[in-house]
């Protein structure tokens, strides 16, 4: 899957032949093996931009992000036609990235420059930072806020460790896949933190290869 966002500054543009354009050429993307859907401000269900009802469902309006999700066939191309429809009559201003495989990943550390180095090579690589936290407490109500796909943890935090905040994550998420993001000597804190769930652990100063290693390993 590949998705791009971009903010409608002509809403006025919106019309029936408008609507009509984009759905006509997103029936042909499909008739390729193509899908695409429609959402706005990252609403959990997009609609089927195939489909003249999407306009309706999405209520855009001027400001508004729009995310285009582009899946099967050729993708590079579906995202090429929509975001000229998109700019040509809803005046969109793009964003810049392309991720490639939709995964949302949370990461938490105290070091502001450990989160920009992690939030780089996952960018880079195609996955979205969907939000970061500066201690435990944070990461524990940012999960239950974004429901990203995965969490990096760093163990040692002020206010709440990364221990506690995964122990309280996977109390009310079962299913949530965390990764651990220990310094060298936390052997001990390693271990408990996998036997309450954590399902790897990467060691600082991080290696790009290892992290994007644990990442897809832990993602399946």
């Amino acid at each position: 899957m590949k998705k791009f966002k971009c903010i409608i500054n002509d809403p006025s543009g919106i019309d029936l032949m408008s609507v009509g354009y984009i759905t006509r050429e997103a029936l042909k993307l499909s008739n390729n093996g193509t899908t695409v859907s429609i959402g706005k401000n990252d609403m959990p269900n997009p609609c089927d931009a195939s489909s003249m009802h999407w306009l309706a469902r999405l209520g855009v309006k001027r400001g508004d992000t729009v995310t285009v999700y582009i899946e099967g066939g050729d993708e590079d191309a579906g995202v090429a036609i929509m975001k000229q429809c998109l700019t040509d009559y809803f005046d969109a201003t793009m964003e810049e990235s392309i991720l490639r495989n939709g995964k949302r990943i949370l990461v938490a550390d105290d070091a502001v420059f450990m989160r920009m180095m992690v939030k780089d090579i996952l960018t880079k690589n195609g996955y979205e930072v969907a939000g970061e936290a500066a201690n435990g407490k944070e990461a524990v109500e940012q999960y239950g806020k974004l429901q990203p796909d995965l969490v990096l943890l760093d163990i040692t935090m002020p206010e709440m460790d990364g221990i506690e905040a995964l122990k309280k994550i996977k109390a009310s998420y079962p299913d949530a896949l965390i990764i651990m993001c220990s310094a060298m000597g936390q052997q001990a804190m390693v271990i408990e933190a996998i036997q309450a769930g954590a399902k790897d652990f990467i060691v600082k100063p991080f290696q790009a290869d290892r992290v994007l290693e644990s990442v897809k390993k832990v993602l399946g």
